[in-house]
């Protein structure tokens, strides 16, 4: 027989903290007297330090190598996380609330206060303690900060005049600001006087605010006084009136009077004795001087007169000759001033010289003789503006061809008249005629007549077409010519003149020359004795021809 001996198995229980807080650790024992001890965790000790949840389980084995295991939970409980809340920023003269946060079962602050919430009014590092339900404790820290107020100060001219605006400044840097104006700008433009108020915010939020008053003093009220109205060439002075300090015109004068004598509105600014300025203007006004102009003839022909004039629309008038009229009517060379007086009772006055043209005298020159059906030229001479001749002609030379007395009127630049006059003599004119008519035999002569009309003696010539002769004299009336052509000839007369004239011509001669006649003998002139022989006799000229011949 064999014995079996069945051992108990070890019956190991774990021991030790099982709950406790985040942060903290503690000891699990699986009890003494064990031969061997096995952890979930790897660890063969009897003692397990554990600080995280989990369950631990250990494996035992005994003396008499028997085994069992064993396991325990182990709940490790997160630390509370308080968390400070509330404006750890204040400004001085307030304070702030700190707040650990609700649902903790115990608070202790670094100041000895014991809630929730902590009222502090003071800089510092504020350090809370809280605890939970579990038991479990921790701490939060906030740093509070006490900020200064902002200091500002309101900067800027506070006097100025009336209607001036100054610029008050309440300084940079400031995150907002509000005026009792309502502006929210740094600067605020004013104008009135009282007190003006800013209230100013800076970065951390804190507030503070300041005043400044403003004076506006009253401007002075200035008034010019002088005579507004001058003529050209005087002066008005002009007067801003005492009791100021300082006077500035547009002139640049620096005194209380001016003396003006421009046209122009003319200021003037002036200072009281708050320092405050006030301008004002006054106008002058020049009245331009008269401006008379003498119109009128001032040169005028001798033995006429002429009518000068100042021109209208003055309220008077004195001239040097006396006369107070607009008008005065002169026949002398002479210098005359005229001064007028106008509607602004301004004076002036204004001289003009007269001068007596004289006349011209034309001189009517040119040949006064002419011969009939001819024309002279006449010339009144130049150098004048107008002409005007008896007959009628407008020009300085005109052509004359009838008998009688002519005149001309002439005009000059200066628009006077003069006049000439003479007579012109008309010549009758010669006449010559030539007749005649003859048959002649070469060089015989034949006659024929030159008649003549009109005032001689005359003097004449004549051709037959190639020669000329003449000129001859004769006071007779007709005269018979002696001619001895060597041909058949047309006589004309060339020219016929007395001692003033050329005539006219008229009429012709003709002499008609017939060559004399010739005979000439031919034929054989020698024969043979019993023979006979025929003669030819050959003419020349006119026929019929007579002749005779002999042997």
């Amino acid at each position: 027989t064999r014995n079996l001996t069945v051992n108990p198995n070890p019956t190991p229980n774990i021991t030790g903290t099982t709950t406790f807080c985040q942060g903290l650790n503690y000891n699990l024992s699986a009890g003494v007297g064990y031969a061997n001890y096995l952890w979930n965790t790897g660890a063969g000790t009897q003692l397990l330090n554990v600080s995280t949840s989990g369950t631990y389980t250990v494996t035992v084995t005994a003396g008499n190598g028997c085994t069992a295991s064993t396991s325990t939970v182990v709940t490790v409980n997160p630390l509370p996380t308080p968390n400070i809340t509330g404006t750890p920023s204040f400004c001085f003269g307030t304070n702030t609330t700190l707040n650990a946060g609700a649902g903790y079962v115990s608070y202790l602050w670094s100041n000895g206060a014991i809630t929730a919430t902590n009222t502090v009014n003071a800089p510092n590092t504020y350090t809370v303690t809280v605890t939970d339900a579990n038991g479990c404790s921790n701490t939060d820290s906030q740093v509070v900060t006490v900020n200064p107020l902002p200091a500002p100060a309101i900067t800027g001219t506070n006097v100025v005049c009336q209607g001036q605006i100054t610029s008050f400044d309440a300084g940079a840097g400031y995150s907002s600001y509000l005026w009792s104006t309502g502006a929210v700008t740094q600067t605020v433009n004013v104008g009135t006087a009282g007190t003006y108020t800013v209230t100013v915010t800076d970065a951390n939020g804190c507030s503070k605010s300041t005043t400044r008053n403003l004076t506006v003093n009253p401007n002075p009220t200035p008034s010019i006084s002088g005579n507004q109205v001058v003529c050209s060439g005087f002066s008005s002075t002009f007067n801003a009136g005492p009791g100021y300090t300082g006077y500035l015109w547009s002139t640049g004068a620096t005194t209380q009077t001016i003396s003006v004598n421009a046209n122009g509105p003319y200021t003037v600014t002036v200072t009281a004795a708050n320092g405050c300025t006030a301008s004002t203007s006054y106008a002058l006004t020049v009245n331009p001087l008269p401006t008379p102009a003498i119109t009128g003839d001032l040169d005028f022909c001798a033995g006429l007169n002429t009518t000068l004039n100042a021109g209208n629309g003055y309220t008077n008038y004195q001239w040097s000759t006396g006369a107070v009229s607009q008008t005065i009517n002169l026949s002398t060379a002479t210098t005359v001033t005229v001064t007028v007086t106008d509607v602004n009772g301004c004076v002036n006055n204004t001289s003009a010289t007269t001068i007596i043209n004289p006349n011209p005298v034309p001189s009517i020159t040119g040949t006064l003789t002419t011969c009939q059906g001819s024309t002279t030229s006449l010339s009144a001479g130049a150098g004048y503006s107008q002409y005007l001749w008896s007959t009628g002609a407008v020009t300085q030379n005109i052509n004359v061809g009838v008998a009688g007395p002519v005149s001309v009127t002439v005009t000059d630049a200066n628009g006077c008249i003069g006049s000439d006059n003479t007579s012109v003599t008309v010549f009758a004119l010669p006449t010559a005629s030539l007749s005649g008519v003859d048959t002649i035999c070469f060089s015989q002569s034949a006659t024929i007549v030159a008649g003549f009309g009109g005032p001689g003696p005359f003097t004449y010539s004549y051709t037959d077409g190639t020669n000329t002769f003449g000129p001859f004299t004769t006071g007779a009336a007709g005269v018979n010519l002696t001619v001895n052509p060597s041909a058949t000839a047309t006589y004309t007369l060339i020219s016929v003149a007395n001692n003033n004239c050329t005539g006219t011509i008229s009429g012709q001669a003709n002499i008609n020359v017939t060559p004399l006649p010739t005979a000439v003998l031919s034929g054989t002139t020698a024969i043979c004795d019993g023979n006979s022989t025929n003669l030819s006799i050959n003419f020349t000229g006119v026929a019929p021809y007579v002749y005779s011949y002999s042997d």
